[in-house]
């Protein structure tokens, strides 16, 4: 069958043959010739033939001018019957069959071309048959369209003469489903009478599931959907409240670590500490001698090895300067135990250079999380 209508679906225009559709044109063409008159129908399947009379014992044909009234109508049916046929037909169609003057006669010319004689029509029909038994609903397919399929092929047994019962397309619909609905299936089966339901029947209360389970399909998407936007929504919130931890903790170490430069180098740059002394001891200064170091020219009280041994053992950082972790107190046992034979005014210019990398690192590496 002709999957593309040329003609159209006009009510005033005949449906055209074109050699492949030919099961279709049959069922287009006689409805629109009992859409002209049903009694025109009736010359199709009865036939017509011109009134006749005997003259001297021979059958003549009666002269027009002398027809009755019926003869009239009944020629006026069949010329409406087969003006529709070969205005329905091809041009090689119409010169096989233009001597013909009976709508029965061009009717059946065209069932014996495209539908064979009686034999040809069973041998038809079993393939029907089979393909019939054989059909399966795919499971790409809907319901309606499957239903079509259906309707087809029982429109082709229809018109080569032997028309499917209504039950048994129903009883064919049903075990002939996808798995997608069999369980369906089986609760229309033994919720009804399946001889007395109607194709229209079965197909509606498919289509109605088919509709519910598409509606709940689009539905559990949305949530999936949904569920993906709030877990990838705590993913990075999660990722942020990480990254604010780490940039915390270097904010916090990079404080810490600039109070630590800064005290150094106070220490380090200072008068007191930083520097030495450039005035020149007094002969009487260089008597006096240290009981601590053993040095001369102070005694132990202003001892300056002793203060500074103070001094750094009591470089502790508390929780008000800053907020370290457990290895940063390493610099402070660092700076704790400087050897007695260096002497903490004299910082050496590397040291300042490596303590000014680090903090440098430091800042770019928070300001790059």
């Amino acid at each position: 069958m002709a999957d593309t209508i040329k003609d159209g679906g006009s009510s005033t225009r005949q449906p055209l043959l074109e050699g492949t559709n030919y099961p279709y044109w049959k069922a287009r063409m006689t409805a629109y010739i009992k859409n002209i008159d049903e009694d025109a129908w009736l010359t199709v399947i009865e036939g017509w033939s011109r009134p006749t009379v005997i003259l001297e014992g021979k059958m003549l044909d009666k002269p027009q001018k002398n027809w009755t009234d019926e003869e009239k109508k009944s020629s006026n049916l069949n010329s409406k019957a087969l003006n529709a046929i070969f205005f329905g037909v091809s041009l090689e169609e119409f010169n096989k069959m233009s001597a013909i003057t009976s709508a029965k006669e061009a009717w059946e010319s065209l069932e014996i071309h495209y539908e064979g004689t009686a034999s040809i029509r069973i041998a038809k029909l079993q393939q029907l048959m089979t393909k019939f038994e054989l059909i399966k609903m795919k499971d790409d397919e809907t319901i309606l369209e499957y239903d079509g399929k259906i309707r087809r092929l029982a429109n082709e047994a229809k018109l080569l003469g032997d028309p499917f019962p209504e039950n048994r397309l129903v009883r064919k619909v049903l075990r002939s489903l996808n798995k997608k609905f069999s369980v369906k299936a089986i609760v229309i089966a033994e919720a009804n009478d399946i001889d007395k339901m109607t194709m229209n029947e079965v197909i509606g209360s498919l289509c109605t599931f088919e509709t519910e389970r598409e509606a709940e399909r689009r539905i559990s998407l949305q949530r999936d959907d949904q569920n993906i936007c709030i877990q990838s929504a705590k993913t990075r919130k999660q990722g942020q409240s990480s990254n604010a931890l780490l940039e915390e903790r270097i904010a916090n170490l990079s404080k810490g670590f600039n109070k630590l430069y800064k005290k150094f180098c106070r220490r380090g740059n200072s008068s007191k500490y930083g520097e030495r002394k450039t005035d020149k001891f007094t002969a009487e200064q260089k008597r006096v001698q240290c009981h601590g170091c053993d040095g001369y020219g102070h005694i132990q009280a202003e001892c300056p090895t002793i203060q500074k041994k103070k001094k750094a053992h009591n470089v502790t950082w508390s929780d008000s300067d800053c907020n370290l972790s457990n290895s940063d107190e390493n610099y402070t046992v660092f700076f704790s135990g400087v050897q007695d034979d260096v002497p903490p005014l004299e910082i050496p210019e590397g040291d300042i250079t490596l303590l000014k990398g680090m903090k440098d690192k430091l800042n770019h590496l928070s300001n790059i999380n």
